[in-house]
């Protein structure tokens, strides 16, 4: 019960908190490397309270080690009110709310929730390899901003 109770007292916050000035300039999903490909920014949005979270925050930190093209922005959002802010700008940005974590934002899209690393884990980093090859033709192909 405490859990949920916190959970939905992130929720108010972040929603008190979006009435607010924009916090967060555009996005970048994507921006050029040294050698001419695309390094990829995964944000996560994750809380201390959350099992979920504590399993997906260790295996995103070792993808981003093994993928040094992916870079990976934790924000843990039970003890801040700044990311709490900035999760919900981001959610907006793309027309989501910031409901649910641990969420995942990368390639113009939102999801959340984790299953487990060879499931959810392993979709959301080859998803996110996959709109590296061509991250304009992947926002434009599927209909996100």
């Amino acid at each position: 019960m405490i859990k949920f109770s916190r959970m939905i007292l992130v929720i108010i916050v972040a929603s008190v908190f979006s009435i607010s000035t924009p916090v967060l300039a555009k996005t970048a999903w994507s921006t050029p490397n040294a050698n001419g490909k695309n390094d990829m920014h995964l944000y996560f949005y994750w809380s201390k309270d959350c099992p979920h979270c504590k399993v997906a925050l260790p295996f995103m930190q070792k993808m981003s080690k093994k993928h040094s093209w992916l870079k990976l922005h934790t924000k843990e959002v039970s003890t801040s009110r700044k990311n709490i802010v900035e999760f919900s700008e981001r959610a907006k940005e793309i027309g989501e709310q910031a409901e649910l974590v641990p969420a995942f934002f990368f390639c113009g899209q939102m999801f959340t929730g984790y299953g487990d690393n060879a499931t959810t884990g392993q979709w959301i980093i080859d998803t996110i390899a996959e709109c590296r090859v061509d991250p304009a033709g992947y926002l434009r192909n599927n209909n996100f901003q």
